[in-house]
């Protein structure tokens, strides 16, 4: 457990330092608003092209080899940036980490759900969904510590060890893979309308949240924070994330309360949090960053877990469709806020999540309907 939440939280690093080390580049390298959205564009759209395939590699040479493949991506990748001349070159290095990143989930979720009890799959997932904002943890502390003193450059060599040395830590028996054990589920036969309400959800909620993530130390430094202390806003908000998702899979354990509502209520709590950031005074943007990313981002181990219950066709491929969702979303939010806020303003991209989190949030809760319907269906 332990070396998933390492390898899915360190693989996520370069990512997350490019956005909060975004104005240190800026200087460097000519990133300008417009530039670094292209840039985690590319990330994404890499990431969702390679999500898919992801689950049939696990199949095929098992979570372990799979894992290792995607560290050594990861590496090299972050070495390239760090060496990066351009920004053409910086996006070419950062779209390679992008493959590690749509490898790792699926090789990690079939590794700690094919060795755990299906009763804790919800602590299992909560904790390794938490990896990348963990990752959006260490990103927001490496400006105001390591980002002023070393330059970013150094930061993603740092980055590239510590990728290193989880990727070595990815150990297992390499004689079988480990493929995602479905749990028992009534309507499991016809899972393909709720997967593809699950993605959609999943598309929407995830441009939002990530939208934010990219542009978030930016646009605190632009309200009247220093560039320190936006950092540090985007640590605590990805703290209270990390508690966010990790709790919520505690309960579910325990309780067994409906997935599909629950990361409805928390997508609309993210709204009013945008809702928040377009008043644009620090103190709103402040509260809206930590409900909008602390809370509002929290669903996404609930979200894997929907898919495992609900993927007893073939369940690598329901995570994968699931992962796919997420990551298109996630390509679409950065280009999104960043076309809107340079058409217009940051304040009218954030409205524009809102009503994207909103849509999100429908999307789960027709999901939830229809995996209701098809099991009174099949129980009557």
């Amino acid at each position: 457990m332990t070396v998933a939440v390492a390898t899915v939280a360190t693989y996520a690093l370069p990512l997350f330092f490019t956005a909060s080390l975004a104005l240190d580049i800026q200087r460097d390298l000519d990133l300008t608003v417009a530039r670094l959205g292209v840039a985690i564009t590319a990330f994404w759209v890499v990431a969702t092209a390679a999500s898919f395939p992801a689950g049939r590699l696990v199949d095929r040479i098992g979570a372990i080899r799979t894992g290792r493949v995607a560290g050594a991506l990861v590496v090299a990748g972050s070495l390239g940036i760090a060496a990066a001349p351009s920004f053409v070159v910086f996006t070419a290095f950062l779209a390679v980490t992008a493959i590690g990143n749509a490898i790792i989930p699926t090789a990690m979720s079939a590794l700690v759900t094919g060795e755990l009890r299906a009763r804790r799959r919800g602590t299992v997932l909560g904790l390794q969904q938490a990896g990348p904002p963990l990752a959006s943890v260490v990103a927001g502390l490496a400006l105001p510590t390591l980002g002023t003193s070393l330059g970013w450059r150094p930061v993603f060599v740092l980055g590239a060890a510590a990728a290193a040395l989880a990727t070595l830590a990815v150990r297992g028996g390499e004689g079988r893979p480990l493929a995602l054990r479905a749990a028992a589920h009534p309507h499991g036969g016809d899972e393909r309308g709720f997967i593809r309400l699950l993605a959609l959800g999943g598309l929407l909620a995830s441009a939002a949240a990530n939208g934010l993530i990219a542009y978030l130390v930016v646009y605190a430094a632009d309200s009247g924070l220093s560039e320190g202390a936006a950092g540090i806003l985007l640590a605590v908000a990805s703290v209270i994330c990390v508690a966010t998702r990790i709790r919520l899979g505690v309960r579910v354990d325990r309780r067994r309360d409906p997935l599909l509502p629950q990361m409805a209520v928390l997508v609309v709590v993210g709204t009013v949090g945008f809702a928040l950031l377009v008043v644009g005074a620090v103190p709103a943007v402040v509260a809206g960053a930590l409900l909008a990313v602390g809370v509002g981002w929290g669903w996404s181990g609930l979200y894997i877990l929907a898919a495992v219950e609900h993927g007893t066709a073939g369940a690598g491929r329901a995570v994968g469709t699931a992962v796919t969702g997420s990551f298109a979303g996630a390509t679409l939010g950065p280009l999104l806020v960043a076309l809107v806020a340079t058409i217009a303003s940051f304040e009218v991209a954030w409205a524009v999540c809102a009503g994207l989190s909103v849509a999100g949030a429908a999307a789960f809760l027709a999901a939830g309907r229809h995996a209701l319907r098809v099991s009174r269906v099949v129980a009557g």
